[in-house]
């Protein structure tokens, strides 16, 4: 199969934007307060292969129509008429409002810093995997996450740990710097202690959390996963520098020891896991790095796509790849004024689609307003067009639901993710993704110049031929500024 992208032209300025007919009645306040459902112009599902977890918390606010929207009951559930089909539910809530969602439209999150943030625990605070009670560690969190009840019946469980060092360097270090505080939950530990010991106690420990997730819930359907914990770990600068064959055989760092075992093998813990969640959180906002948004959030996706597919050869399993998104800017940004500002629209529209065009099997919009209006109140009232944009991405993905079958074919203009995820890095090319249809007969195409000024005209070509020679696609298409631009076309036999 051969794929290739022309781009014939970057600096034709225009002097306005283009439309789409299926936007036009999509309304946008610049100056929302609140996500407004009532912009959208209709009711939405995207194809049910897709799962899609509204995530924002707390939704009490966000989950009922407003002004003048529909009323359908008090308890309308809003974002799952909006292409949604989970809602994020606080484990320990006992809030009338979620009571109304049947098993298969909850997911959850055990955030382990918020249930256990105490020095009891050497893997709460020091990140040691050594002297641990697990069954006490276990009972303690488990108290404490379902004080309000029994349990509750869900379709997603994502337990956020977060306790894990990596990199060789890093553990050996880390190692030594505890030894030498004599404290004694590492005075047992071996003076001689390796690296590979501290992997296999990590695995250990990060394994039991699987293991004891049906105790915590009665669903057969239950799904779990390990927040972020994928086979290539989220980065920036050794994503951007190094080769990807580097990449792979850890020495960036970034390769995840939880997942490999010492001959490469798919380990326990990663057999385990039912869906994988990367996450795609944007670190700079602005200049070359900014502008590497799309980029970095598309590696973080199609690296972990490639892996999950070469590990179904193993281990015979199809795990789901829905990636957490967040419409602000990491707390890691190196500009503090940045931290946790929301991204600008555009990207937000871009990262909707294309999260869904690169082949992820849905996606986990995620934010915790709740911890934001306790410690950063100058976020209050601040305009919420950033979220109503993602909407309008889904919306807009939402009339091309034929395309996401299991059986279409991802496309990208250079094959990229069945052998370097991290090219677009180097190159700071304009971006394109596409799907064949199921029946091979059309062809949706998503492109974007992240790297384009306002105004600036991108002409770009897009080139498609199938492997058996019988089908061609053609087409030149015109980017205004930084839009994102989705259409299908038919394909020649």
């Amino acid at each position: 199969m051969l794929l290739r992208i022309l781009l014939l032209g970057l600096l034709v300025q225009c002097a306005s934007a283009q439309q789409y007919n299926d936007e036009q009645s999509f309304f946008i306040d610049q100056n929302e307060s609140e996500i407004n459902w009532c912009g959208i112009p209709e009711r939405f599902n995207l194809n049910p292969r897709l799962k899609l977890i509204y995530g924002i918390d707390p939704v009490y606010d966000n989950l009922r129509y407003k002004g003048s929207c529909e009323v359908d009951s008090l308890l309308s559930y809003i974002p799952l008429k909006y292409g949604y089909t989970h809602i994020n539910v606080p484990l320990d809530t006992n809030n009338v409002i979620y009571k109304g969602l049947a098993p298969n439209e909850r997911a959850s999150i055990v955030y382990l810093n918020r249930y256990l943030n105490t020095r009891e625990y050497p893997i709460i605070k020091d990140k040691s995997p050594f002297n641990n009670d697990f069954e006490k560690f276990n009972s303690d969190l488990k108290e404490k996450v379902l004080k309000h009840g029994a349990g509750l019946e869900l379709d997603y469980l994502v337990w956020d740990i977060e306790k894990a060092v990596f990199g060789d360097a890093r553990i050996s270090k880390h190692l030594l710097e505890k030894k030498a505080e004599s404290e004694s939950i590492w005075e047992a530990i071996p003076a001689a202690l390796d690296v590979q010991e501290y992997k296999t106690l990590l695995h250990d420990f990060y394994l039991r959390f699987l293991e004891s997730g049906d105790s915590y819930l009665c669903y057969d359907g239950l799904q779990q996963s390990s927040y972020a914990d994928v086979p290539i770990r989220r980065s920036y600068h050794q994503v951007r520098k190094t080769d990807w064959d580097d990449l792979i055989a850890d020495k960036a760092d970034i390769s995840n020891y939880l997942f490999f075992d010492e001959n490469e093998n798919p380990t326990d813990f990663y057999k385990s896991l039912d869906l994988l969640t990367p996450s795609t959180y944007l670190i700079y906002q602005s200049g070359e790095r900014g502008d590497n948004y799309l980029a970095y959030a598309l590696f973080q996706i199609e690296a972990n796509l490639k892996f999950r597919d070469s590990y179904y050869e193993l281990t015979g399993q199809k795990k789901e790849v829905i990636p957490f998104v967040w419409m602000r800017y990491h707390p890691n940004t190196p500009i503090k004024s940045n931290s946790r500002k929301l991204i600008e629209p555009y990207k937000a529209e871009s990262l909707a689609i294309f999260t869904l065009m690169s082949g992820a099997d849905g996606l986990w919009l995620w934010d915790a307003l709740d911890y934001y209006d306790r410690k950063f109140k100058e976020l209050r009232g601040e305009s919420f067009v950033t979220y109503n944009y993602f909407n309008r991405g889904l919306y807009r993905i939402s009339k091309f639901n034929e395309f996401f079958d299991t059986s279409s074919q991802i496309l990208n203009q250079s094959n990229s993710n069945v052998k370097d995820p991290n090219r677009l890095f180097k190159q700071q090319t304009p971006v394109w993704r596409g799907i064949v249809s199921k029946d091979r007969s059309k062809i949706l195409v998503a492109a974007h110049n992240p790297y384009a000024q306002e105004g600036q005209q991108t002409r770009m070509r897009i080139e498609y031929n199938s492997s058996d020679g019988t089908q061609s696609f053609t087409k030149e298409i015109i980017l205004q500024g930084k839009e994102t631009f989705l259409e299908a076309f038919p394909i020649k036999n």
